[in-house]
């Protein structure tokens, strides 16, 4: 996928940056939004970090109907955490930016306290190195 950002993902990540049913990137709509919401960035880190903080603050968490892309998610701007993820994973795709989804299975004895809502949703952004892949965790307890 070709995208107009000055960075370039590491090789072998292909899989990583392609369009899915639900994080569909090669969507229009998507691809406007991140026009805006990235006007000025210069890095791939920048870009990572304004996606992040769009989707946590402008897509509102509500629970609903999880079968939607998330393209229709940014439209109608809410959606329970896996709607959110698959936003935000579409969005760092459409700039080049590896990502995939990572789901948790959280024994609830040991995050009682740590997290409020074990609803928790972790995207990976994928390095070659697993040992230094970055996380962004959402969890919808922490929403006001």
């Amino acid at each position: 996928m070709k995208h107009p950002y000055p960075w370039k993902y590491p090789e072998g990540l292909e899989e990583y940056i392609k369009p899915t049913y639900f994080a569909d990137s090669d969507s229009k709509e998507i691809q406007n939004s991140l026009t805006e919401i990235l006007n000025g960035v210069k890095t791939s880190k920048e870009a990572a970090i304004k996606i992040y903080y769009f989707v946590r603050d402008e897509i509102k968490f509500a629970t609903g109907d999880v079968g939607l892309k998330a393209s229709q998610t940014l439209k109608i701007k809410k959606g329970p955490s896996l709607l959110k993820g698959s936003l935000m994973i579409a969005m760092l795709r459409t700039v080049g930016i590896p990502a995939r989804y990572c789901l948790i299975d959280a024994d609830e004895k040991k995050v009682r306290g740590i997290v409020d809502d074990l609803s928790v949703l972790v995207v990976s952004l994928v390095s070659p190195d697993s040992k230094k892949s970055c996380c962004f965790a959402h969890n919808p307890a922490s929403i006001s």
